[in-house]
């Protein structure tokens, strides 16, 4: 009578008459039916519970139920306390799992990617972008003005007293700059949210992102804005009090009074510096996550100042006894960009900014790869588990089949940072198709010192044969996609370990053994067959799946017909449809591999985009630049543009001389730009982990010489509305 009642059996009449998922008419004898109709369910033996435990202990647990002493009155919220406590000493709480939501929502929160460094990193080359510029157009406006300056300063005010002026006047002009600079950052910041929510919503999935401002961000970068201004401009007044008041009166800027070849020390520090970049840029491809964003962008901007300082030495240095009898005017507009060595550093500094923003982000977009797929046409997931049905169902095309346990998204497609990942079950049929296969999928780095671990790094998750070693508290081995164990999980070198605790009770340590790279497992941790049957004992059949469709034979030859396109086609949806209809009940529904890679690369070609557009904030303020220079170049020299147009030079010949000059500056800033985005990006390549998109940057490169040929253009015509005649009373 103590035996729980179960419908279908212990109401039955006879053994055979139970209601069994499985058949028992060859293990049923006479005397067991007659011991069923006279004592019913009373046990035949009794044994201990440690006993019955080591004799049919299933992965499914020890304890089928609990007996509570018939003799202790207890009331049923001390049976229900008993019971808790015996389910904790259990190790469960008989499925009860208490879950802090609010802290695991805020935890989630903090995202899988910090877009935000990321952001302020790349915002940095913009930002300098725009110091260079601030200091460029106020170099211009006080060359303009030295000789105010050297009056000042010759009438008796102190350096220190002059500079304090202009600092005061420029204060205002900085104030405006930053709050407006902070207007347009709000409105840049909901411009790349619309964006994510409408133009890119494949990197984002859901469009539910909410802009967020807290109330210190705006006054915070505002007050920054005004101090590195008046830092920049600070810089640019203390090198001009500096000089004598006499060649501040005669209107001789800095540039004429340190013209030697006194920079030597420069080519060593550019040496050093292009030393330094590449050591990083050798170490950033054994970095991961941040670390190697920070590498990457690191080795750039080295590789930028370095070539910037050679560009400034040469600039500054002695001109040739050739270049002085050389008349052309190629030679002309190169002695042009030597007058102004600093000035016209900045210009090629600015263009270069834009250019290496540009190339170097487009390099690391993504497409699907076979590596990324391993050949395999679908990948499908049922609701229910499967069992064996599924290669009946599927004839003659490969199926592999993995355990599933849900959980979280751990993807790229989710902005949140996952806590409970989805765990797959890789059983030895999947290590196996990999020993022969022709293709597998793209390994970043393994574990693995055996020779099979070397040829199919897949045994790194070979089963334990140990099943004593099994059950130590050893941590599970468990590879995962580099992408989601960099950002999601932020687990970065191969042998670490760390611990989930699941909903379902179980908490788990993982040791890192191997990362994926860029694959269609992305989102998942992956342990061996043995580890989740084990770890996850209520957890039956299979739910996931990888389905290649075999090549349709060619009936001549009887070899695959590789190139029948249509036949292959027509054989994968008959596969499918099969497995569709014969699955209908378990839910089954089956993705494209290469939609399913293609949306997982989409998200970062995505966030390179909204990158880029940092870029092109860059090329605008190099073009700014350009158009400054240009204008500000061509009305200081109109005496001398007036005197070479008095002996003979036309105004045609004048146009082509300044416009060489601004094409000499343009076309050095994009080739310093490609040069560093090259050095920066090539170890990468070499891994297969960039690639130049040639035509892109082609027309990218196009783009930005039209533009900055168009504003030399139109800087060159200035020339026909100057009074050059009148410039020469001047």
């Amino acid at each position: 009578d103590l035996t729980p009642e179960v419908p279908g059996l212990t109401d039955a009449a006879s053994i055979e008459a139970w209601d069994l998922p499985f058949e028992t008419a060859d293990k049923i004898r006479s005397q067991d039916d007659d011991y069923w109709a006279y004592y019913r369910t009373t046990p035949k033996a009794y044994l201990s519970r440690s006993a019955g435990s080591k004799l049919w202990r299933s992965r499914f647990g020890g304890t089928t139920s609990f007996r509570l002493l018939a003799f202790e009155s207890l009331t049923s919220d001390e049976i229900a306390n008993k019971l808790l406590d015996q389910f904790k000493l259990d190790g469960h709480l008989g499925g009860i799992q208490v879950v802090p939501i609010k802290q695991q929502g805020l935890q989630a929160s903090g995202g899988a990617t910090p877009f935000d460094v990321l952001f302020l990193m790349l915002s940095m080359f913009v930002i300098g972008s725009a110091l260079i510029l601030v200091s460029l157009l106020f170099k211009l406006g006080i060359e303009q003005r030295n000789s105010e300056i050297g009056l000042l300063q010759a009438t008796g005010f102190t350096s220190q007293v002059v500079s304090r002026i202009w600092l005061m006047e420029s204060s205002g002009v900085c104030l405006f700059g930053a709050v407006a600079g902070a207007i347009f950052g709000v409105v840049y910041a909901w411009l790349i949210l619309l964006g994510l929510k409408t133009w890119w919503l494949g990197a984002i999935v859901t469009p539910f992102l909410q802009m967020h401002l807290s109330w210190w961000v705006i006054p915070v970068g505002i007050l920054l804005g005004i101090v590195v201004c008046i830092g920049t401009i600070f810089q640019t007044i203390r090198r001009t009090v500096r000089q004598p008041a006499k060649h501040l009166l005669l209107g001789v800027g800095s540039h004429a009074a340190t013209r030697v070849g006194r920079w030597g020390w420069l080519r060593f520090i550019a040496v050093g510096l292009i030393l330094t970049a590449i050591v990083i840029s050798v170490v950033a491809t054994r970095l991961a996550g941040e670390n190697q964003a920070i590498a990457f962008m690191s080795v750039g901007f080295l590789m930028l100042v370095a070539i910037l300082l050679l560009v400034w030495r040469f600039l500054s240095g002695r001109v040739s006894s050739t270049m002085v009898t050389n008349r052309s005017l190629g030679s002309l507009a190169v002695s042009n960009a030597r007058r102004h060595p600093l000035r016209s550093t900045l210009t090629i500094g600015l263009v270069a900014v834009a250019t290496f923003m540009i190339l170097a982000i487009s390099a690391f977009r993504l497409s699907p790869t076979n590596e990324g797929t391993a050949g395999f046409d679908f990948v499908a997931q049922t609701n229910q588990p499967v069992f064996d049905e599924i290669k009946r169902l599927a004839g003659d095309a490969t199926v592999l089949r993995l355990r599933f346990k849900s959980g979280e998204d751990a993807s790229c497609n989710n902005l949140f940072q996952s806590t409970q990942p989805r765990v797959l079950g890789v059983t030895p049929e999947f290590i196996q198709h990999f020993d022969e296969a022709d293709l597998s999928f793209a390994w970043f780095t393994h574990l693995g010192e055996t020779p099979e671990s070397q040829s199919n790094p897949w045994h790194v998750l070979s089963p334990v044969l140990d099943r004593e070693r099994a059950k130590t508290d050893e941590p599970v081995s468990v590879v995962i996609d580099k992408n989601t164990a960099w950002y999601s999980l932020k687990i970065y070198v191969p042998g670490q370990t760390f611990s989930i605790k699941f909903d379902s009770g179980e908490e788990v340590t993982f040791k890192l053994v191997g990362l994926l790279d860029n694959t269609l497992l992305q989102g998942s941790l992956l342990v061996s067959e043995q580890d989740f049957v084990r770890l996850f004992s209520d957890i039956s059949g299979y739910r996931y799946f990888f389905i290649k469709n075999d090549q349709p034979m060619d009936s001549a030859s009887g070899h695959p017909n590789i190139g029948n396109t249509d036949a292959a086609m027509a054989n994968s949806s008959s596969v499918i449809n099969r497995l569709s209809t014969g699955l209908s009940d378990q839910g089954f529904e089956a993705r494209s591999a290469d939609e399913m890679l293609a949306g997982f690369l989409a998200v970062q070609n995505t966030y390179l985009s909204t990158f880029q557009s940092l870029g092109a904030l860059g090329l605008l303020l190099g073009t700014f630049g350009l158009a400054a220079v240009q204008a500000r170049s061509i009305f200081e020299r109109r005496k001398e543009l007036a005197v070479m147009r008095a002996v003979g030079f036309s105004n045609t010949r004048l146009r082509l001389l300044v416009l060489l000059e601004n094409v000499l500056l343009l076309v050095s800033g994009l080739l310093i730009g490609a040069i560093a985005a090259m050095f920066a990006t090539v170890p990468f390549m070499f891994l297969g982990r960039a690639e130049l998109p040639w035509r892109e940057l082609l027309g990218i490169v196009i783009v930005i010489g039209l533009v900055g040929l168009i504003t030399s253009w139109m800087a060159a015509r200035s020339i026909q509305r100057l009074p050059l005649l009148q410039s020469l009373r001047v």
